[in-house]
Order: C-alpha cells, then structure tokens, then sequence
C-alpha cells in the first residue's frame, strides 16, 4: 500500500467526505484548523482536495511552504493522511520521526475539525490558537 494511493477505490476525498467537512464548518460557523494552520504555512490551495490532481497540488504546496519548518510540514501531510481512516499516518509519522506532541496535536485538531469533539469545546481552543 502506498501511503499516497489516490485510486478511486482507496480515495478518502468521496463526495461523503467532502460533505462532512462543509457540514462541520457550517455547523461551527467558522474555518476548520487545517484551514487555519494552512493559512499560516501560506499554502493557497483549499482542503479537502477533491481529486488525486488536487491531493498532489495540496501537497506540493505544503512541501514549499515558506513559513513552516518541516516538522510542521509534516504534521499537515499526517493530518491529510488521517482521511483514509486505516492509520496509514502512523506510519508516515515513524518514516519521518514526527514527534508525539505534534502527533497529539494533530489528531487533537483532527478530531475537533471531524466532529469528534464537542463544538463548544473547538471554538474555546480555537479563540486560544488566534
């Protein structure tokens, strides 16, 4: 398994998915924290991607990125890696000796962005990373 197989059978970005993300932002009346931390690595492409050509240009961009040092380039591809649900991060984050705090960190903005934290609680640590 390539941790970066975009075919259609494998492909997290399903129009559920995609859904799932306008629902949340909708329902938190705000941007997601990937749409923040990828405003502050100055990536100018939108998340989710919507297709493999789309992936490889959100990732490129990530790659450039001027702003962020490459743990924290790194921890943006462990979050985008999160989407297939089947723990293909993990081994990212072994590949590239990601340490544990960003590691927590960045399953802790995935579950707040996915909607397995409360709402409430999202926009409080929200207002905090401002």
């Amino acid at each position: 398994m390539s941790l970066f197989d975009l075919s259609q059978q494998v492909s997290p970005w399903t129009a559920p998915f995609l859904n799932r993300v306008e629902s949340r932002r909708h329902a938190l009346q705000s941007p997601l924290f990937i749409d923040d931390l990828l405003s502050l690595a100055s990536v100018p492409i939108s998340y989710p991607p919507t297709s493999p050509d789309e992936f490889h240009a959100l990732y490129d961009a990530i790659q450039d990125s001027p702003t962020f040092e490459t743990v924290k380039r790194d921890s943006l591809v462990y979050y985008l890696l999160k989407a297939w649900g089947d723990e293909r991060e993990k081994d990212f984050a072994r590949m590239r000796t990601l340490p544990e705090a960003y590691r927590i960190v960045t399953d802790g903005y995935w579950a707040m962005d996915s909607g397995d934290v409360d709402v409430s609680r999202h926009a409080t640590l929200r207002q905090r990373t401002q």
